[in-house]
């Protein structure tokens, strides 16, 4: 259903506290928070530089080089550094997975969360609204909506916040009146 990285691995929620402690103390959390987003994306968007710092043929002084023009001197000292901290630990194909961490656990400090929901038919805004309210009571948290459209479940909603999912689609309950027949029979 969402287009986020699920759930960061155990090194990226470690090295987003790091840093996020770090951009507190400095008061450039919300930069911080951009600047990996952007670097981020930046891999993802660009499988031939993601490429390129694996490639064990690539001198390391070549990737440093790449790292400084395309990083570190464009950004904040704080991002710059976790990115050659990363190169130095070969693992930067974990910064996607970073910057999703990052964004985790500022959502986490504000008390948002993400919450996917699928319906029948694309919300109105007035429902959509409904929506968000109902659950930010039940969840006492402020819901990120992300809205999905599946026609095939008739209608209802599907809600998914982490790893939990409500299913009171209108095709979930008929197959479960048709599993309780076929039992019943």
């Amino acid at each position: 259903m969402s287009q986020a990285i699920s759930r960061p691995s155990v090194s990226a929620v470690a090295y987003a506290k790091a840093l996020l402690e770090l951009a507190d103390q400095q008061s450039v959390t919300p930069r911080i928070a951009e600047e990996m987003h952007a670097m981020g994306q930046a891999l993802k968007e660009a499988p031939e530089l993601a490429g390129f710092f694996a490639d064990p043929k690539v001198l390391q002084a070549a990737k440093d080089t790449t790292i400084d023009r395309a990083f570190v001197q464009r950004f904040h000292p704080l991002a710059g550094n976790i990115i050659k901290l990363l190169a130095v630990k070969d693992q930067l194909a974990l910064l996607p997975e970073l910057a999703q961490a990052v964004a985790d656990q500022l959502d986490q400090r504000l008390g948002k969360v993400e919450v996917d929901i699928t319906v029948a038919k694309r919300l109105l805004p007035p429902e959509l609204e409904q929506v968000r309210q109902s659950l930010q009571r039940s969840l006492s948290k402020d819901p990120v909506i992300h809205q999905y459209v599946d026609e095939n479940i008739i209608g209802g909603i599907i809600v998914k916040v982490g790893d939990r999912l409500i299913d009171g689609s209108v095709r979930s309950q008929l197959d479960a009146m048709r599993k309780k027949l076929v039992e019943a029979k």
